[in-house]
């Protein structure tokens, strides 16, 4: 569902490029920039393919958790530093130790266990309610 997602917006980002019509040189920038983007965003994000993709998430405690890559390496002591919690989907920002960029790590209902993301909600909102009332 991601990928399509994904796949969609750099569509239409490609199209959106192609009615603005800058001169021809730039067209070709910008959709390698935008294809690019979509090979990225896919690899990393959305198919979770590329070695640092993220496979595995592990929650800790409220506020930190580990993260599996493909390539066998662990992140840990990774805070979460922001989250999003809708019935459909799950956004987390997370800073991991030694890493310069935030990583950013979406869920949809299709690419995890129910019960698995059930809980994680129900603990994030747990922990967004705790901060609003403290």
């Amino acid at each position: 569902m991601l990928a399509v997602l994904v796949a969609l917006a750099h569509l239409g980002a490609m199209a959106i490029v192609l009615l603005v019509s800058p001169p021809g040189w730039t067209v070709l920038a910008m959709w390698s920039l935008l294809g690019l983007s979509l090979y990225h965003t896919l690899d990393h994000h959305a198919l979770r393919l590329g070695p640092r993709a993220v496979l595995r998430l592990e929650l800790r405690s409220a506020d930190v958790a580990v993260l599996g890559l493909r390539n066998g390496a662990s992140l840990r002591a990774c805070p979460v530093r922001s989250c999003l919690v809708l019935p459909g989907l799950v956004v987390l920002a997370l800073r991991c130790e030694g890493q310069v960029f935030s990583r950013g790590l979406v869920l949809l209902p299709d690419a995890v266990d129910a019960e698995a993301l059930r809980a994680l909600r129900v603990r994030l909102n747990l922990r967004a309610s705790t901060e609003a009332s403290a």
